[in-house]
């Protein structure tokens, strides 16, 4: 016997979710409401007016009226000040309320890809430092410098690439070949 288990998303979203009822008055829109819906377009934001707390909520639509016949949303964030004015007085300052509008796996989306992007410009770091090595090395052995280039192949001692050094490069070289460095005194 095969027993297949479906999972209704309905079913899933309204353990999180609240249906709307006759004690939610739904509000218009706002400019406030518009710049958060920028921050987060694929959601789809609305407030409403609780008739029993007094108080208002900003929400996502999960299953909007258009959608279903038991519209079904997710409260993000209550205040008490008046709607109508440019940011109501209780809710949230923007910068923290475009924090609570991101979706965490979009942050945690966007962490990862900071922590990869560092470690990828690490190991290129490493490699062209690596490469820059060998090819100082070879230099070296052409100048007779062989115990100086073993050590540097080796990884004896600090080096940089030039490639890795920006302008600070061309800096340094300005200055030794007009002498005015005190690096070899």
């Amino acid at each position: 016997m095969h027993v297949e288990i479906i999972r209704d998303p309905r079913e899933t979203l309204q353990a999180s979710g609240i249906v709307l009822s006759d004690r939610h008055h739904l509000l218009g829109t706002y400019p406030w409401l518009e710049w958060c819906q920028k921050q987060v377009p694929e959601a789809r934001l609305f407030v409403y007016h609780h008739a029993r707390s007094d108080r208002f909520e900003l929400c996502n639509w999960l299953y909007s009226p258009s959608e279903s016949t038991e519209p079904l949303f997710m409260e993000i964030e209550g205040f008490q000040g008046d709607p109508r004015h440019l940011w109501p007085q209780d809710l949230l300052p923007p910068i923290p309320m475009q924090c609570r509008l991101r979706p965490i796996q979009e942050h945690v989306e966007r962490q990862v890809r900071m922590a990869q992007d560092a470690e990828s410009a690490r190991t290129r770091e490493r490699d062209i430092t690596g490469w820059a090595r060998k090819d100082r090395a070879k230099y070296l052995h052409t100048k007779n410098l062989h115990m100086e280039a073993e050590a540097l192949a080796a990884g004896h001692g600090h080096y940089t690439p030039p490639e890795l050094m920006g302008d600070r490069h061309a800096e340094l070289m300005e200055e030794f070949s007009t002498g005015k460095t005190s690096y070899f005194v």
